[in-house]
């Protein structure tokens, strides 16, 4: 029997060298099969804005904090009191679904594209420089149903975030991850909003085709492309649909 692999963005939060802003690639005329699907885009119910969007109570709470009067290293350690609590354990890392910002924060839990997104969300609400990154990683397989998962591990680097003692006034990029075995200082593949977005509807839309919900799957695969065309695993995924629905 075929194997099928579908690529799944799944973790969280780096440091290092990074790499230049993405460039823009055009939306390529794919064969689209939308009839075929009884394509309908408002399942598609994610918007970028919502994905980042914070929970009102805690956007209230960093807002209180006054952060335009804290120095970066101050912000940084408010991040991390934030996102990991004062016990180191705020959140648990929580594979197999992908959720939005002000999800995650309510559901104390995430996988680690869920809690990329709230800590760089949280991040910019605490007007923190940080830039979203998919970083190389050993590739791991997570089979489901017949199906292989590929994991692909995505995170957040803060510059200059973090003051170095033996250095004196010289300051260090720092990272955070959610998730310490795929944990990687090593310099990645900088994201933009749009490709995080390319990326968690390419989640959302695997976890639906797993499930058998092929319209959803497609409608949702196809989103993540014209959110990021640049995105390569959307493409390999969306074939998988066509391949198993005999296109």
């Amino acid at each position: 029997m075929l194997r099928r692999a579908l690529s799944i963005a799944v973790c969280v939060l780096g440091l290092a060298a990074c790499a230049g802003a993405p460039t823009e690639t055009p939306v390529p005329q794919l064969p689209w099969r939308d009839a075929a699907f009884g394509y309908d885009g408002a399942p598609v119910a994610v918007s970028r804005e919502e994905l980042f969007r914070l929970d009102p109570q805690l956007q209230e709470r960093l807002h209180a904090q006054a952060p335009a009067t804290l120095s970066t290293e101050q912000r940084l350690k408010a991040l991390l009191a934030t996102v990991f609590g004062p016990d180191g354990h705020g959140f648990s890392y929580a594979a197999g679904h992908s959720t939005t910002a002000a999800q995650t924060w309510r559901l104390r839990r995430g996988d680690c594209l869920s809690l990329t997104v709230l800590t760089y969300a949280v991040a910019r609400a605490l007007d923190m420089a940080a830039q979203m990154q998919e970083v190389p990683t050993p590739v791991l397989y997570d089979r489901r149903d017949g199906l292989d998962f590929v994991n692909q591990h995505v995170n957040v680097l803060f510059w200059r975030a973090h003051r170095t003692p033996m250095e004196g006034t010289g300051f260090r990029d720092v990272i955070v991850d959610f998730e310490p075995d795929l944990a990687s200082a090593r310099g990645g593949l900088a994201l933009s909003e749009d490709a995080i977005l390319a990326r968690y509807y390419n989640n959302i839309a695997a976890e639906h085709l797993a499930n058998g919900r092929s319209a959803l799957a497609y409608a949702h695969f196809k989103a993540a492309i014209l959110a990021d065309p640049a995105y390569a695993a959307s493409y390999g995924n969306l074939a998988v649909l066509y391949r198993d629905a005999g296109l």
